[in-house]
């Protein structure tokens, strides 16, 4: 895709400059027309100004901006707007450039005759897979507006999951980078000159002073190679998730480990049980329901589990039967899906588990935000006061020295 830089009279008469991105100069002077600007004049940008634009210029779309996306469809769709109206009323009115070009590349295709979902999924990376395929369900089934309202509601439970994992570990990162930092200061400045200083006074040093000493020389030799394990080891953790065996190690590991499994295994919950309301919801038969949230739980555990559960069900078992099986679905959770299957109202059933998980999750960051603040506090206390000490031992014996003679 090649850009070109434009200078154009807009709408109001004012002469705009601006660079826009398109296959070919047919597009780019579609794509100007639907801005309704009148081309004064135009050139294709260089490769190099092109890949060097894509780098620093922002090429990405925020969640909240697709959950104002879909709410704000879902608004104009269910008041009789055509689609491609109301795709072209919001790409004018966001102020994100990137996703305003590439929603009316959507509009364009749609106006051209094909379905919104397919329209939107030609556009690699920019939906999430779940909002295209409640897109398809919503044209099938004539529900687009409920579809784009169920999205909407979706990515905001999204967001407060985000919200409430990273209230849990905000402090804790903030409190080690602030002690790393520190740390980095005393090895790289203050320990080459206190070094020096007792040398030259011939002080003896405490173990623990050598020790410090030790380590400070050895950071400032090896530094590449500290940094380098820094960086190898999520990179090595990335490469073998590739292999099946190894996921589901790792992902069975973030499930036990004492305080990474509260957050991991609510959230993997809370968010199958939203999304399964979604599907139910929107019509969809249990197992395509199924079929579909392997793809997506992002747990591998999780995935097998219902992989099997899915197998159960096609032989002939309720879903609550199925999911009694397995010990990664709690009590509750099977029970709750058991009263929805014997009342129809599993949808309704879903939600409450949705909500629940939800305010666990709220409750266990809430928890160890407290939890957590007084045992960073005892670390990082503890690293200062080896510093201190290391430091004021020697300091001690130097003057014990001098007042001894």
């Amino acid at each position: 895709m090649a850009g070109f830089v434009y200078k154009a009279i807009d709408r109001e008469g004012k002469i705009v400059r601006g660079v826009l991105d398109a296959e070919n100069i047919s597009v780019f002077y579609e794509l100007i027309q639907e801005y309704r600007m009148f081309v004064l004049s135009v050139r294709e940008r260089s490769s190099f100004s092109t890949a060097l634009s894509r780098i620093t210029v922002k090429r990405s779309v925020t969640r909240p901006e697709i959950m104002e996306f879909a709410n704000n469809m879902a608004i104009m769709v269910k008041a009789g707007l055509p689609v491609t109206t109301s795709i072209d009323d919001i790409a004018r009115s966001t102020d994100n450039k990137y996703f305003s070009e590439k929603l009316l590349s959507i509009k364009r295709r749609v106006t051209q005759g094909e379905s919104l979902s397919s329209a939107a999924s030609e556009e690699k990376g920019l939906f999430p897979d779940i909002f295209l395929r409640l897109i398809k369900i919503g044209e099938e089934t004539g529900r687009l507006d409920s579809s784009l309202q169920e999205i909407a509601r979706y990515l905001q439970t999204i967001e407060d999951f985000t919200a409430a994992v990273k209230k849990a570990v905000i402090y804790p990162l903030f409190a080690v980078a602030t002690t790393l930092i520190a740390m980095f200061f005393w090895i790289f400045f203050v320990m080459p000159k206190l070094v020096e200083l007792f040398q030259s006074m011939e002080v003896e040093l405490p173990l623990i002073t050598q020790l410090i000493i030790a380590g400070s020389d050895m950071a400032r030799e090896k530094w590449y190679i500290i940094l380098g394990v820094i960086f190898a080891i999520p990179l090595i953790i990335k490469i073998a998730k590739r292999n099946k065996i190894i996921l589901y190690a790792y992902d069975q590991m973030t499930l036990r480990l004492p305080v990474i499994k509260l957050i991991a295994y609510n959230k993997l919950l809370a968010l199958f049980s939203e999304q399964m309301r979604i599907l139910v919801a929107a019509g969809v038969p249990i197992d395509r329901i199924l079929t579909l949230m392997e793809d997506v739980i992002g747990n591998e555990v999780f995935r097998r589990a219902i992989h099997s559960v899915s197998d159960s069900i096609m032989s002939g078992n309720s879903v609550s039967d199925s999911l009694k099986s397995h010990s990664i679905f709690p009590s509750l959770f099977v029970r709750m899906i058991k009263v929805g299957e014997e009342s129809g109202s599993l949808d309704e059933q879903l939600g409450f588990l949705s909500d629940y998980y939800l305010k666990k999750l709220k409750d266990i960051s809430d928890k160890m935000e407290k939890m957590i603040e007084p045992i960073v506090m005892g670390v990082v206390g503890g690293i200062f006061i080896v510093m201190i000490v290391s430091l004021l031992l020697p300091v001690f014996n130097l003057i014990s020295n001098v007042g001894g003679r």
